[in-house]
This record gives C-alpha cells, sequence and structure tokens, in this order.
C-alpha cells in the first residue's frame, strides 16, 4: 500500500511540475492597457516602451517553427540569433517601432519590448527582459508578464 501511495505521489508531482508558469514581473513604472479588440492585444507600458507576451501553441505545433514563423510574421526585417540556453533573440524596425523579441521555443512563446524610439533604456529594457527569461527558462513553463504587484494584463 505505501508502495501504490507513493507512485501516486510521484505521478502527481510530476504533472503539477509540468504545467507550471514563468512569471516576469515588470519595473514599477509599467501598467496595463486593455485592448477593445482582444485580451491578445493587451500590453503594459510605461509611455515608451511596451512589453507584452504571446503564446503561439495553436499556430505552432513544434517548437523548431518558432524562429521560421516569427521571421515571416515579421516579414523578415528582424534578424534572430540563437543563444546557448536555446533561447532566440532578435531586434530590429518593424512598422516604424523598433522590435526586441525573445522566442522561447519549447514554451511556444514569444515576449515583445516595443517603442518608437531606441535609446539607452531601449537598450537596458531589452538586456534586462533576456536575463528574466534565462532565469526561469523551461521548456515546461508558460511565460507571462506581471506589473510589480504581480497582477497579470487581462
Amino acid at each position: 500500500m505505501r508502495k501504490f501511495n507513493l507512485i501516486l505521489t510521484i505521478l502527481f508531482l510530476s504533472l503539477i511540475t509540468k504545467i507550471s508558469v514563468s512569471q516576469i514581473s515588470l519595473p514599477k513604472s509599467f501598467s496595463c492597457v486593455t485592448s477593445d479588440i482582444h485580451q491578445r492585444e493587451n500590453y503594459f507600458s510605461d509611455g515608451n516602451y511596451r512589453f507584452h507576451s504571446e503564446a503561439w501553441g495553436r499556430e505552432v505545433q513544434d517548437p523548431s517553427e518558432m524562429k521560421g514563423l516569427m521571421e515571416d510574421n515579421y516579414g523578415h526585417k528582424i534578424v534572430f540569433n540563437k543563444t546557448k540556453d536555446n533561447l532566440y533573440w532578435g531586434t530590429g524596425i518593424y512598422n516604424g517601432e523598433y522590435k526586441y523579441i525573445v522566442i522561447i521555443p519549447d514554451a511556444l512563446t514569444t515576449v515583445v519590448l516595443s517603442s518608437p524610439k531606441k535609446g539607452t533604456q531601449f537598450s537596458n529594457y531589452s538586456t534586462w527582459l533576456l536575463q528574466q527569461i534565462r532565469n526561469n527558462h523551461s521548456g515546461d513553463k508558460e511565460y507571462y508578464l506581471t506589473n510589480y504587484k504581480g497582477i497579470s494584463c487581462e
């Protein structure tokens, strides 16, 4: 009986860890901007810079397709580079805005920083974003953004 309980406990814990999330808390100056059209269009902004994340599970079935999908999505105007920890990052100008995009292929998710201007702060946020994702990187996690209090933009 104890062996059976141990097996059930191990199975239960493995299921829980498979469905974990990775919260990326944004600096205090960022607040949620909601869309009238669709929740998928919500983003966090401080007035100059915007962050949003997007799950691509419906559009992509295989993690290896993520880079190609993103390159197609942005008209091949953003070049993506692979990191040694199996992430992709890309930066460029698309539709008059500077974009910095991190692709998390295993989670079928992207996190995007955008702004009409590029400067030191854009560079700082880009570096910070990649570091936040690296700190929490695991293929079994779903990534989402929150304000500094841990509240998502829904």
